[in-house]
């Protein structure tokens, strides 16, 4: 044999293989459609639940294999649960060219040599449902992708969304378009994404004055493969550069710069633990500055195990309303005692909930709340006495914030400026009374301590014991206090005409008050007191003891129509020294809302004053007398001393 039929052997064993190569590469191909789009179904059906009773479905409509290459047709449809199995006639259809490999011509023209399965190049197909949308990008394709397809299952590609820009009498559109580079690898479920929209600017022409919204710089990313457990493990993210909204009517615009948000997922060998973490760089109001924002969510120790299978049976218990109408709610219902187990499974590993921190900043300070929560399994559960069951739900809680006078009083300055038509000098000075009035009255309610230029306070609570700042409250007192607080916020979601309703009605059976004089004594009864009247009309001896002062005189201050709308305490203290006014001062200069001073005997005495005009609430006085109580009480410990 010569040397040119050698090679021309050699060409041909070449040529031969290339082609049963290709052929068969194209069997695989085929075959291998069939189980990606049968875990792409599965996949789109568990989204069912959180789309109201709605599915999505693709399916293939055509496929025509070549020797090197295929044509496909897809559909890919949005179904409610009660049609038929029939595709509906607004579903979108995609032609799919696929190059097959081991080297297909598609891979090639992107500079990939390696041998791969296939390449593919997709289009939105110009249905008649779709031709408006055609109109609207002038006839180019809206949607489309090339994706490479690996031997092991992995498609890497990058699909388009076309720029478009429209008007009509209602508004203007103009969109730079959307670019999506990821990959997807079906053994491991695993997903890569990067996607970016350069601009989206929106106008509306309704009126002479339209508000404009524009976006630049938005970037969604992911990082995902299916962890351990049968969830997804992780980073996501959407961040905007820049959100702009005018809105000429209301005189208002806004700036949103470099906001988004990071959602992570990680696990260990029983547990995961996931973090969101929202912020905004920066804001700007009517072009005034009004700080940053951050605020990030972790939970901790979550049982791998459990926590699956309760999305598990969250899903079934949608699949089972969704399925016709309103759901099979017997079935739902059902299901019930199992999510409760799996619930309780998930409570046994104390999971913990983090803020951690939300922050607020701007160029005068910041200010910044932190807090962790520790869950438990209950036991008993008991649905009759919910608030006992909460606070043996509850393991341990600690909390601190730590708020910044300057800043608030510069927000509060600005807001006066821009929407109270106030001067600046005006706004400051309101700014400052509101400030130092609303912290002060959280002083008095120990909510915190004002330290410096800042108001810092804690709370804990383990054990049964609440602690605010230092103040204990037991549990079955704690959550009451909060049943009866989500109570109250319940009823402000009423409308005006409810709340004027409300408050009438309140005011019937006292618990609003409108006059002291006739209920003083019960109230009295009611805080474990046995007043005696004092030498003058609509006064009370009252015990001190509780506070550690000599007397406690409480005094009615009552109109010529016989309505006693002011109340003031005074409480007297004796001491073994001279207490000086400059004690006195240093004293008051942390307490708001009492006032110390030196009586004629010199005397140290703290009083409070309250008013009913327009009414108070009777929870609200019980309140404030124990607050004042508790104020008497440092004033005894920190000035009178032994």
């Amino acid at each position: 044999m010569n040397k040119k039929a050698a090679i021309g052997g050699a060409i041909a064993v070449c040529a031969a293989g290339w082609l049963g190569a290709t052929w068969y590469t194209g069997q695989q191909i085929e075959t291998r459609s069939r189980q990606y789009l049968e875990k792409a179904n599965a996949q789109l059906a568990s989204l069912s639940p959180q789309l109201g009773g709605l599915s999505l479905r693709l399916e293939q409509l055509g496929y025509d294999r070549g020797w090197f290459s295929s044509q496909a047709r897809y559909g890919f449809s949005v179904i409610n649960a009660a049609d038929s199995g029939d595709m509906p006639s607004g579903t979108m259809e995609f032609t799919t060219r696929i190059d097959h490999g081991p080297f297909p011509k598609g891979a090639l023209a992107r500079g990939v040599f390696l041998p791969k399965l296939a390449a593919m190049h997709t289009e939105l197909v110009r249905t008649a449902n779709l031709e408006e949308l055609f109109k609207l990008f002038d006839g180019v394709v809206p949607l489309t992708s090339d994706d490479i397809v690996s031997y092991g299952g992995r498609v890497q590609g990058t699909a388009r969304i076309a720029p478009v820009k429209a008007e009509n009498e209602a508004m203007r559109l103009d969109f730079s378009g959307m670019q999506f580079d990821g990959s997807y690898d079906f053994k491991h479920e695993a997903l890569t994404l990067d996607a970016r929209i350069d601009a989206l600017n929106v106008a509306d022409h309704e009126t002479d004055k339209p508000t404009k919204i524009n976006v630049a710089g938005i970037r969604i990313t992911a990082a995902t493969r299916l962890g351990k457990f049968g969830l997804s493990t992780g980073e996501s993210a959407l961040m905007l550069k820049r959100f702009d909204m005018d809105m000429p009517e209301k005189q208002v615009k806004f700036v949103l710069e470099d906001l988004g948000y990071t959602a992570t997922a990680t696990e260990n060998e029983s547990a995961l633990s996931m973090t969101a973490d929202y912020q905004v760089g920066k804001v700007t109001v009517n072009e005034t500055p009004v700080g940053s924002f951050r605020t990030a969510v972790h939970f901790d120790n979550l049982d791998g195990v459990a926590l699956k299978q309760l999305v598990d049976v969250f899903k079934q218990v949608g699949q089972v309303l969704a399925q016709e109408g309103k759901g099979d709610q017997s079935a739902a219902e059902a299901l019930m005692p199992v999510l409760s187990n799996h619930v309780f499974k998930l409570l046994a590993g104390k999971p913990t909930v983090r803020i951690d921190p939300l922050l607020w900043k701007t160029d005068k300070g910041e200010s910044r709340l932190t807090a962790a929560v520790t869950l438990t399994r209950p036991e008993p559960f008991d649905m009759e006495h919910l608030d006992q069951t909460v606070a043996r739900m509850i393991q341990s809680i600690d909390a601190r914030w730590d708020l910044s006078q300057p800043m608030l009083k510069s927000v509060a300055t600005q807001y006066g400026t821009q929407f109270e038509d106030q001067s600046p000098e005006e706004a400051a000075a309101k700014a400052d009374e509101m400030v130092d009035g609303m912290l002060g009255m959280a002083q008095m309610m120990n909510a915190g301590k004002i330290e410096g230029d800042h108001f810092i306070g804690t709370f804990t609570y383990a054990d049964g014991m609440g602690r605010l700042n230092g103040k204990e409250i037991p549990a079955d007192e704690l959550f009451k206090a909060l049943a009866s607080t989500a109570e109250d916020a319940a009823d402000q979601m009423a409308g005006d005409d409810d709340v004027e309703s409300a408050v009438a009605g309140a005011a019937e059976t006292g618990e609003i008050l409108t006059d002291f004089s006739p209920m003083i004594l019960d109230f009295l009864a009611e805080q474990d007191q046995s007043p005696e009247a004092g030498d003058r009309e609509n006064t009370y001896w009252l015990d001190p003891s509780s506070m550690g002062a000599d007397s406690l005189l409480m005094t009615l201050y009552c109109n010529d129509e016989s309505q006693c709308l002011d109340l003031m305490l005074t409480a007297t203290y004796k001491s073994k020294r001279s207490v000086t006014l400059k004690e006195i001062n240093a004293w008051s200069r942390e307490y708001r809302w009492v006032r110390a001073y030196l009586n004629e005997q010199n005397q140290p005495v703290v009083e409070m004053d309250l008013n009913a005009a327009g009414g108070i609430g009777k929870e609200n006085l019980a309140i404030l007398y124990r607050t004042f109580v508790d104020i008497g009480a440092d004033f005894a410990n920190e000035v009178i001393g032994d």
